[in-house]
Formats: structure tokens, C-alpha cells, sequence
């Protein structure tokens, strides 16, 4: 009796929920039933922010319901106009805030798990396109709790592994703060799990080029920020006997970098010409997995040139850059400016790859390695750039991290 009673007030409940928050947001659908008090906890946390509280649960309700846009309404949106950018900004940041500090028991271990694509979702709303990221990895670790033994844990996992990589890589430059060597190390520790679960359960995650993408980025970072000696002995020491060393990195990197270009190529070969949807999917893929190979290059060169035992630039004989077989940081530079330029013409090759945020960060990229290092008749470091500025403002908006970090590298190409 006290069981039926409770399954009767839970469904009275989840009715009332249901009922308050189509009255609000018409357009509000959840695909399981029994969210709908979960939806209304969330909605409640942002609904008492002092500052705006209307705003904030409208944009909550746009990112997980849509349709409706009054956010922007409320705000007359619009990305050229730096005031609206900014409390969009803030208002992402905000939200994040909140939704880990209030309803942390909620998105993690304790709350439903049906609650987890929601909650992938808000990830990508609030963190990855509106660039909320100094929460981003809390909230992603909440996501990894909730997925934790599902089928969802993969995924989850390589969230975290993208947000981590994300930060590391908006700051233009490599970070020798603690909390930021820890997240390097962290995203390795995820990706490497990631990988391990996909082999461990269809192997969904190595047949895939995601997971070897990101962890190969990780694997770069890592390696980069040994061989040029940020870490203490210590940590150097513990990293050596659980991954390798700097140059053993460096090679594993390449190897899953490798792999996932040519799982990537398959891929996209492999695509039904008339799924344009999947095959632009798949291309964009492709093209971001050659242009993080042209990123770990740029690494191997810049660890080169400014770690402690740096290569000639024209070669010795005998030397073998990080076991690598090249013989000179100059050969590294000139395999990562040919793969940069392969990850720009497949873009190219597709339409909807052009206004990419993947072809706006291989742009960056590629600028930053024509104007950190010299090549003969070299193309201008400054075209790819402002490019690349011009699209992630189009893209992301003027304030999001991965803009500023464009903003930073043009500001030092003047100099």
C-alpha cells in the first residue's frame, strides 16, 4: 500500500511538473515520461538566480527545448552586436554555474539516468557552442558519474576528454599552472578509458575516429608539455612509468592520430552519396582528424625548438626527432603544413564544410604554424587567420574562448 501510495504521488507530481512547464514553454517535450520533475528541478535552481531570472530559464528552456527562441527575443540577438554577445556569454556562464552548484546530486550518480542525453545536451548548448567553459569540465565529470556501466559511458567519457582538450587549447599557449597540467593528464586518463570501454563492449570507440582523435590530441598535449619541462620531477617521473616518456608519447600519439585519419577516410569513402546529412558528418571528421595530425607536427617542431635539446633546423646526421624518422625540425614542419593543407582542401570539397567550426580551427591552426616558423615562398600567416576570426565570430560569437584564442594568435603575428 505504501509502495502504491508513493507511485501515485510521484505520478501527481510528474503531472503537475509537466502541466506548469508546457504553461511557460508550449513547445516543452521530454521523451521520457517520468523527466518531467527532473526538467521542472532545473528549471527551479536558474529561475532563482538574482540577476535575471526570466533570461536565464529562457535560454535553459532554448537549449533543451528550442522552437521557441525567447531568449532572443527577450534580448534582441544578434551576433554582430557585441552587447548581446556578451550577455549571451555571461548568461551560458551563468547557467553552468548554477545547474553544478544546485543540482549537482541531480546530474550526477543519484539523479535519473534517462536525465543523461539531456544532460549531454546542455553540455553542448551551454559549453561547447556557447563556450561556458569554466564549469564545462565539472559538469561534464557529473555526466561521466551518470553514464558510469551504460551504454552511454563511452560517449560521455570522450566529452570530457573534448572539454579538457578544448580549454587546453583556447589558451593559445602552453598553461604551467597545476590545476591545468592536471586537467592534461586527466583527459588522457578519460580518453585512454574511453577507448578501452569501446574494445571491452563492441568496440564501438576504436572503430570509430572520435575517440583516437581526441585521445591523440591528448597524448600530443601531454608529451609537449614533458619534453618541454613544465613538469616537476615528480610528476615526470609518475608519467614516465605509466605512459612513457616525452618521445614515447609523442609516437603514440602519432600512431592513433594515424589510425584515425585513415578510419575517418574509410568512413567518408564508405558513405551513401545521397545521405548528404551523414556524408557531411563524416567529412567534417575526416578533415579534423588531418588537421589534428598537422597539430601534433606543429608540436613535435615547437617542442623542438624550444625544449631543451633542440634539433637543427636543417638536419644532423643521425638524428631522429623524437624517434619520429625525421631528421630535422624543419622536415616536421613542412609534414604538418602538407597536413593542414590536405585537412583544408577535403573542407573545401564539401559545401557544408566551408562555414565549419572544424575548418575555422584548422585555419587558426595552420596560420599559427606559417607564422611561428619559416618556409620557403611561404602563403601569408595572416589570410588563414582572419579567416578563421571571421568564422568562429559568425560561428561561436565574438566572446567565446575559441574566438579570443584566434584574436590572441593575430594580435601576435603584428608583433
Amino acid at each position: 500500500a505504501v509502495a502504491a501510495s508513493c507511485r501515485r504521488l510521484k505520478a501527481a507530481a510528474q503531472a503537475a511538473a509537466r502541466c506548469a512547464m508546457r504553461q511557460r514553454w508550449p513547445t516543452a517535450a521530454v521523451g521520457d515520461e517520468d523527466l518531467w520533475l527532473a526538467h521542472w528541478a532545473l528549471f527551479s535552481a536558474v529561475s532563482k538566480h538574482d540577476r535575471d531570472p526570466c533570461l536565464f530559464a529562457g535560454f535553459l528552456a532554448e537549449a533543451l527545448f528550442g522552437g521557441g527562441r525567447a531568449c532572443e527575443r527577450r534580448v534582441g540577438f544578434v551576433l554582430a552586436a557585441p552587447e548581446a554577445a556578451k550577455l549571451r556569454h555571461n548568461t551560458c556562464d551563468g547557467v553552468v554555474v548554477i545547474l553544478v552548484l544546485e543540482c549537482g546530486r541531480l546530474l550526477g550518480d543519484q539523479g535519473p539516468k534517462a536525465l543523461q542525453p539531456v544532460q549531454r545536451r546542455l553540455l553542448r548548448w551551454f559549453c561547447f557552442e556557447g563556450g561556458a567553459m569554466h564549469q564545462a569540465p565539472t559538469l561534464a565529470r557529473l555526466n561521466v558519474e551518470k553514464a558510469s556501466g551504460t551504454d552511454a559511458e563511452e560517449d560521455a567519457l570522450l566529452d570530457l576528454v573534448e572539454v579538457l582538450n578544448l580549454r587546453t587549447y583556447a589558451r593559445t599557449y602552453l598553461s604551467r599552472k597545476e590545476r591545468h597540467l592536471e586537467e592534461l593528464e586527466e583527459a588522457v586518463l578519460a580518453g585512454t578509458l574511453a577507448v578501452s570501454w569501446g574494445v571491452g563492449v563492441g568496440a564501438k570507440t576504436m572503430n570509430g575516429p572520435r575517440g583516437r582523435r581526441w585521445l591523440g590530441r591528448a597524448l600530443t598535449s601531454v608529451a609537449h608539455a614533458q619534453v618541454l619541462g613544465v613538469l616537476d620531477a615528480e610528476k615526470v617521473d609518475q608519467m614516465n612509468s605509466e605512459w612513457g616518456t616525452g618521445a614515447e608519447l609523442f609516437g603514440n600519439a602519432r600512431f592513433v592520430l594515424e589510425s584515425a585519419v585513415e578510419c575517418a577516410r574509410q568512413r567518408e569513402e564508405a558513405t551513401d552519396p545521397g545521405d548528404d546529412e551523414l556524408r557531411i558528418q563524416r567529412t567534417l571528421e575526416w578533415g579534423a582528424c588531418v588537421a589534428a595530425l598537422g597539430e601534433f607536427w606543429y608540436c613535435v617542431v615547437s617542442a623542438h625548438d624550444d625544449g631543451d635539446e633542440p634539433v637543427p633546423r636543417d638536419g644532423a646526421e643521425g638524428i631522429n626527432v623524437f624517434g619520429l624518422g625525421v631528421c630535422c625540425a624543419g622536415e616536421a614542419a613542412e609534414i604538418a603544413k602538407a597536413n593542414f593543407e590536405e585537412a583544408l582542401r577535403i573542407f573545401s570539397g564539401s559545401g557544408g564544410c566551408v562555414h565549419s567550426v572544424e575548418r575555422a580551427d584548422a585555419l587558426k591552426d595552420y596560420g599559427k604554424l606559417l607564422g611561428c616558423f619559416d618556409f620557403e615562398a611561404p602563403p601569408s600567416a595572416r589570410e588563414p587567420l582572419e579567416e578563421s576570426l571571421e568564422l568562429h565570430r559568425k560561428l561561436l560569437g565574438p566572446r567565446h574562448p575559441r574566438t579570443r584564442n584566434v584574436r590572441r594568435l593575430l594580435s601576435d603575428s603584428d608583433q
